[in-house]
C-alpha cells in the first residue's frame, strides 16, 4: 500500500551486462582489475543479464584458481559476448579519463 499523495522512488538506471563487461575489459587491460576479481565480476555480469557459456563457467570459479586460466576464461567470455579486448594504450587513456572525473 502506498500512502496518499506519495510517489514511488524512481528506479536507478541499470547498465546492461554488455556495457558493464566492456568497462571491465578496459579496466582489466589498464591493470586496474586483478584476475582473482574476475569470477565475481562474471557473476555480476550474469546478474545484469549477460549470459555466455564461458561467463557462466568463470562465475563459478574460486578466486584462487590459476590466474592464467581466469585470464583465458575472461578473454573467451569477452569474445563470446562480442566485446573486444581494447589495446592497452586505449584502455589506459580511458582509465585516466575516468579518474579525472
Amino acid at each position: 500500500m502506498r500512502a496518499e499523495g506519495t510517489t514511488p522512488e524512481p528506479e536507478p538506471p541499470m547498465q546492461s551486462g554488455l556495457t558493464t563487461l566492456g568497462e571491465v575489459a578496459c579496466r582489466y587491460q589498464a591493470d586496474e582489475i586483478r584476475p582473482e576479481e574476475l569470477p565475481m565480476i562474471a557473476a555480476e555480469a550474469l546478474a545484469a543479464g549477460l549470459d555466455t557459456p564461458t561467463l557462466c563457467e568463470l562465475a563459478g570459479w574460486p578466486r584462487n584458481a590459476d590466474a592464467r586460466d581466469i585470464r583465458d576464461g575472461f578473454e573467451q567470455a569477452l569474445s563470446e559476448s562480442g566485446t573486444g579486448l581494447p589495446n592497452r594504450g586505449l584502455a589506459r587513456r580511458h582509465a585516466l579519463r575516468l579518474s579525472i572525473f
